[in-house]
């Protein structure tokens, strides 16, 4: 069984929810771990091993695919995938950039990587911008792929109507829209490490699991409720970014968000207006 979706980032723009849908759905087959991420990080591991974690996709299942969000930072990943699954369907959700870059610091944090006041470190940690950046890497897939190939969905529609954007993306799938799935749960709402160091080695630990071979160790560890209870705590007052920083971070991203608009055909002003 070889994967004819895939999800290819950004980062905080609802793949854990994405994926928690995807488990729920009965046409639809994902594997036990979210980020594969063969296409960038493993492919020296063979296709073999990579298909390996479809071989349990029931026969009747419709989509059979994989969330690994950082694939559409990497041109070498687009390439591979263009070569070894010419016809997949590949599916982007795109966050206002500014809300993003904000949430993926919040996630830093929590993942004990960083301590430090948002504007240091914008400066010290480049991936929190680049990462963040729509437009040239985007762009790299529409040179590869058939326009049919390739679905374009924005947060701001799933914050509006969750069952709306789940049913958008089915029918991009090719599945049925399916009731009484869990459209309204939060999945991994902001929050902090009740223990930074704990947070730190739990992250490092995560990525020696993922050298070695044990990826589904850490996706039952992920979705294990318990377990993040245990690590993290909500925020009793979510973090706010200034009203300064927002509007330099609005004339950082315009040049962005007016390409990304055009190359995807949707009006995007919304995001530095």
């Amino acid at each position: 069984m070889k994967p004819n979706f895939i999800f290819i980032g950004p980062d905080k723009s609802g793949s854990s929810w994405l994926y928690n849908i995807f488990k729920a759905h009965p046409e639809i087959f994902v594997p036990e771990i979210k980020d594969i991420y063969f296409f960038d990080r493993y492919y020296d591991r063979g296709i073999d091993w990579y298909f390996s974690f479809f071989e349990a996709a029931p026969k009747e299942c419709k989509a059979v695919g994989e969330l690994s969000h950082d694939y559409l930072f990497s041109a070498e990943a687009a390439k591979r995938i263009r070569k070894d699954l010419p016809d997949v369907k590949i599916f982007t959700v795109l966050r206002n950039p500014v809300e993003k870059i904000w949430s993926h610091y919040l996630f830093l944090i929590r993942s004990g990587i960083t301590k430090k006041p948002f504007e240091i470190a914008i400066n010290e940690i480049p991936e929190l911008i680049e990462k963040s950046l729509y437009y040239p890497n985007l762009k790299v897939y529409y040179d590869l792929f058939e326009p049919h190939q390739i679905g374009v969905f924005l947060f701001d529609d799933l914050k509006k109507d969750s069952r709306k954007f789940a049913k958008d993306i089915f029918d991009f799938l090719g599945v049925s829209y399916i009731d009484n799935l869990p459209y309204e749960e939060k999945v991994l709402p902001a929050s902090k490490p009740r223990s930074f160091l704990v947070a730190k080695i739990v992250k490092t630990g995560a990525n020696i699991f993922r050298q070695i071979g044990l990826e589904t160790v850490v996706g039952k560890v992920k979705s294990n409720k318990t377990v993040q209870k245990l690590l993290y705590k909500p925020y009793k007052k979510k973090p706010k970014m200034s009203e300064e920083t927002k509007q330099k971070l609005k004339e950082i991203f315009r040049n962005d968000i007016e390409k990304t608009s055009k190359l995807v055909n949707l009006d995007l002003s919304m995001w530095y207006r």
